[in-house]
């Protein structure tokens, strides 16, 4: 209550309900989160109230409050980077190891109910689907998976709608390109996932495309602009081998397509001519 007040007074932006009386409301909230489990009907007396809407909002104002009074001030010597994710926090630690031990021993001994875990290493380290590590001077990233994970990917053959099963590969291509900053992990990844999704019914052609609007995405061009990209034209005069010659280069236009150094209308099949002469 005290972290949400804070908040919303120092808000420049908040044009909502009067303040006390959003509060009194999230009180209500707070204090009567009634459940039903059988037959018998329960109080909860601690945590974020299950179900609710608002309890992410509250949740996130309390740990700001947090980390603003215990964390960013206290250790901003040692703090290069801080972020959060709900309850997932990524840092870069300039400092010993036994210095970031002790913070983690301070915080968890503080009169709070919220507590931590700790994982670290010089080298790297796993934050959410992401894997970070060091490269000479550089620090790389590429996409993390759990040795544990299995393929649970959704099945080609699912009773799901259509245009989620189509929209799937995509989002789960463009994690890949936007989750490595190498582009040999990227290419390796890329045919883990196509592996992946085979695995589970989808056919290459289908991933093929996939992939591309996904490349595509990660490049920043819209359907509407590669619709509107100028294509090649293929002149190729009549003969017993032009049809085959032309379904070769439509074949294989996405080992074109896939470079990224090359101009973006290599992204568009070319379109064959033909002529008598």
């Amino acid at each position: 209550m005290d972290a949400m007040r804070t908040l919303l007074l120092q808000s420049d932006v908040y044009e909502g309900l009067p303040i006390e009386f959003l509060l009194e409301g999230l009180l209500l909230t707070l204090t009567n989160n009634y459940f039903r489990f059988e037959k018998n009907f329960y109080i909860q007396e601690m945590g974020t109230a299950m179900g609710s809407a608002i309890a992410p909002t509250y949740a996130n104002s309390f740990m700001y409050a947090y980390e603003s009074r215990h964390i960013l001030s206290t250790y901003k010597e040692h703090l290069i980077q801080y972020h959060r994710f709900v309850d997932d926090i990524f840092i870069l630690w300039q400092g010993t190891a036994i210095e970031l031990e002790k913070m983690i021993e301070e915080l968890n001994n503080l009169n709070s109910t919220i507590k931590f875990t700790l994982t670290y290493s010089p080298d790297k380290i796993q934050f959410l689907d992401v894997e970070i590590f060091r490269k000479d001077r550089n620090i790389g990233h590429r996409l993390f998976r759990k040795p544990s994970d299995r393929n649970t990917l959704l099945h080609a053959n699912s009773a799901h709608p259509k245009a989620l099963k189509e929209s799937l590969p995509i989002s789960q291509y463009l994690r890949v390109y936007r989750n490595n900053s190498e582009e040999s992990t990227c290419k390796t990844q890329l045919e883990d996932m196509t592996r992946s999704f085979v695995e589970r019914g989808y056919t290459y052609k289908v991933l093929q495309e996939c992939q591309i609007k996904a490349e595509n995405i990660y490049r920043g061009i819209s359907t509407k602009q590669l619709q509107n990209l100028p294509r090649i034209t293929i002149p190729l005069s009549y003969h017993t081998e032009s049809q085959r010659f032309s379904h070769r280069i439509k074949g294989r236009w996405d080992i074109l397509s896939s470079d990224r150094t090359l101009n973006p209308f290599f992204l568009q099949k070319p379109r064959v001519a033909y002529s008598r002469n």
